[in-house]
């Protein structure tokens, strides 16, 4: 395609005639409309690369530590909780400071009124069967995990194995109150 062939249309558009008085018309020569719909294209090319990043960053977050293939194989394992709070289906499961699997589901076994989590760890994890299991604090903006810490037994878990040996989440605004009003004493009644 030539030259001539593509600046035509451009050439159609500075013939328009505009009116600057009453009564008297002139050409138009101002290419700044021209220069605005190129840099209206260039902005929208920006924004769309943005967003396509963003798209990218927030699905590799959401998809972090978590098993190829849609997750369904690993061994399932429970953890017997008196509160576990803050920890929801998909939080991660970690042992020294390494994602190791993630929380499928919580129930509240009765009449104990513990909290009964479904654990799938990833492919390939083993642990020993006297592993522990607490709650921690993952941030200021929530996201508890449960973290791991294994025992000294030479036996493996076997799946459906109950961990019993847990510490409960803690309740942060029990513990700033406490800290507040006690002087970080715990009342003894």
């Amino acid at each position: 395609m030539s030259h001539r062939a593509t600046c035509v249309p451009v050439k159609i558009a500075l013939r328009q005639r505009a009116i600057t008085k009453p009564g008297r018309q002139t050409h138009r020569t101002d290419r700044s409309h021209i220069i605005m719909v190129n840099a209206n294209r260039s902005l929208e090319i920006i924004l769309g690369a943005v967003v396509v990043c963003a798209v990218l960053v927030f699905g590799s977050i959401l998809l972090n530590g978590r098993p190829a293939g849609g997750g369904n194989d690993g061994l399932v394992i429970f953890a017997v909780f008196g509160n576990a709070d803050g920890v929801d289906p998909g939080s991660a499961v970690k042992m020294s400071g390494v994602p190791v699997g993630r929380v499928v589901q919580s129930t509240l076994e009765l009449p104990y009124y513990d909290a009964i989590v479904q654990i799938r760890l990833n492919p390939g994890v083993s642990l020993p069967d006297d592993t522990s299991a607490k709650v921690s604090f993952g941030s200021l903006l929530g996201g508890n995990f449960i973290e791991l810490e294994p025992g000294g037994s030479s036996t493996m878990m076997q799946a459906d194995h109950y961990i019993e040996d847990t510490s409960d989440a803690v309740n942060l605004v029990d513990l700033i109150s406490t800290a507040v009003f006690n002087g970080g004493e715990t009342s003894a009644d």
